[in-house]
């Protein structure tokens, strides 16, 4: 695959497109503060005297009355040369070699995020893009680095030369190819629709209670215990897959069933090996969760993944110790478990899209 590109990449418009954009507001700005100036701006009085118009002598007693008054129209003028004169230090502070590098570094860190999951090429090999590291998964290579610079984002000598919404890469032969998200399988929408409804009906439960409705509460543990709609309206197989995870979501807590730790689950995979997610490996596609474990028992702040034959369910592991369980979680003991924040919840969301939980999106890093 060759096609023509543009003359510079996509971080290099984008540049252009912010100096453009401060040079578009400089106008607007000394726009506004021109008719300002027109139409507000106090001019110097004059003294009526014999029925003709005199200006002030500078001798008069009113001539400070006078020179006050025009204050305001000198003012404006200086505020408008004043704005303006920084206006222009803000642009070549912009146009400057060290100003573009700058933006051009910020606007490729912003590309990476979206770059952020699972992606395939025209060979079918799998790539993970997680932080700041790939992985060809459909190779025995190990990760390589994703380099953000001021000339863009390249990883093990390719270069990224189009916005990752259709990604295409430049390899070092003077080639082009594209990365595209794999098909969404069957066993993945079901088992992510599972997922979300037992965490809703968790939610709900919590609310049920807080509003001391038991009877709505009995229901929604009902609905729980039987695994939800999306587990009951699936085939006997399905249903197979999805019967022992049938009580693990967002929130729930649980002992591990070698290592007696217990923790709770941050987000939920349909699979352990990335490669399941293009159809490809499906014997090795074992559900998996990310979890937090208690600080007693794991480094702090450690992220941890787990298949879903090597954890238990159970409420006597609320509530738990860390630390990152305060930004990304609310305990909730009327549920033994926790519900997510805002932050993990943006970051659930994105991992429909992702196709791949992105744990530094909630960490920050």
């Amino acid at each position: 695959l060759k096609p023509e590109p543009p003359e510079s990449t996509f971080s290099e418009a984008a540049c252009t497109m912010k100096a453009s954009s401060c040079w578009v507001g400089m106008a607007v700005l000394g726009c506004c503060l021109a008719v300002w100036d027109h139409c507000f701006a106090l001019q110097p009085r004059t003294l009526n005297h014999g029925g003709h118009s005199l200006p002030h002598s500078a001798g008069s007693s009113s001539s400070s009355f006078a020179t006050s008054s025009s204050i305001p129209g000198y003012t404006t003028k200086i505020s408008v040369a004043a704005l303006g004169a920084l206006s222009v230090m803000g642009a070549l502070r912009r146009w400057s070699p060290r100003g573009q590098s700058r933006t051009s570094r910020r606007f490729s860190r912003m590309v990476l995020e979206d770059l952020q999951g699972l992606w395939q090429d025209n060979d079918g090999n799998v790539i993970e893009v997680a932080g700041d590291v790939a992985q060809w998964h459909t190779s025995s290579g190990s990760p390589v680095p994703v380099y953000v610079t001021s000339a863009g984002i390249s990883v093990a000598g390719l270069q990224l030369v189009r916005p990752p919404d259709s990604p295409v890469w430049k390899f070092p032969d003077g080639t082009y190819r594209p990365w595209m998200r794999p098909l969404k399988t069957e066993r993945e929408d079901i088992f992510r629709r599972h997922k979300d409804e037992l965490l809703h009906l968790r939610q709900q439960l919590w609310a049920a209670f807080k509003m001391e409705d038991l009877e709505t509460a009995a229901s929604l543990k009902e609905a729980l215990h039987s695994g939800g709609t999306v587990f009951q309206n699936c085939t006997e197989e399905q249903q197979h897959r999805l019967f022992a995870g049938r009580a693990m979501t967002t929130g729930v807590c649980f002992v591990h069933k070698r290592w007696n730790h217990r923790g709770v689950i941050i987000a939920c995979e349909p699979w352990r090996d990335a490669r399941a997610a293009s159809g490809q490996h499906m014997e090795d596609g074992t559900p998996g969760y990310y979890c937090l474990i208690n600080e007693r028992n794991a480094a702090k702040g450690q992220l941890l993944f787990f298949r879903e034959d090597e954890i238990m369910p159970t409420q006597m592991a609320f509530p738990l110790q860390n630390s990152e369980i305060e930004d990304l979680l609310v305990p909730c003991p009327e549920i033994s478990g926790y519900l997510p924040r805002p932050k993990l919840q943006e970051a659930l969301q994105r991992q429909h899209s992702c196709r791949r939980f992105n744990w530094s999106k909630c960490t920050g890093h």
